[in-house]
């Protein structure tokens, strides 16, 4: 996604990394606010997407302990949050129509993963 304008961030999907099923979606994500009838508030913090999925609810079950993943501090028992992954939703599985090359991602994951005690 890119940031447009000053002051409310608005977000619009960049087209050449958009498959063409998520691009509508990411669109009227990133304008959307509001008001849940469970009354949370839907405000600017929740545009940024991936078409499919905000950013915000794809890190970390709210009210959970979490933390940015710091590779030389992984703990068990919080969210170690990775950094957000420049794509839309299809990018980490490698893409429908939009291909994309994820085995880097996956091996340095496993790595990460192997390396703990």
């Amino acid at each position: 996604l890119e940031k447009k304008g000053s002051g409310s961030a608005v977000y619009y999907p960049v087209r050449s990394k958009t498959e063409p099923l998520y691009f509508a979606r990411g669109v009227q994500m990133g304008v959307y606010k509001g008001k849940t009838e469970g009354g949370r508030i839907i405000d600017e913090t929740w545009r940024e997407n991936d078409g499919l999925v905000n950013t915000l609810s794809a890190a970390a079950p709210f009210g959970a302990p979490s933390k940015p993943l710091d590779r030389q501090d992984i703990r068990p028992g919080i969210w170690n949050v990775f950094p957000v992954y420049n794509g839309d939703h299809m990018s980490l599985q490698g893409g429908l129509m939009i291909r994309n090359d994820i085995r880097g991602f996956y091996t340095d994951l496993l790595e990460m993963l192997g390396s703990l005690p």
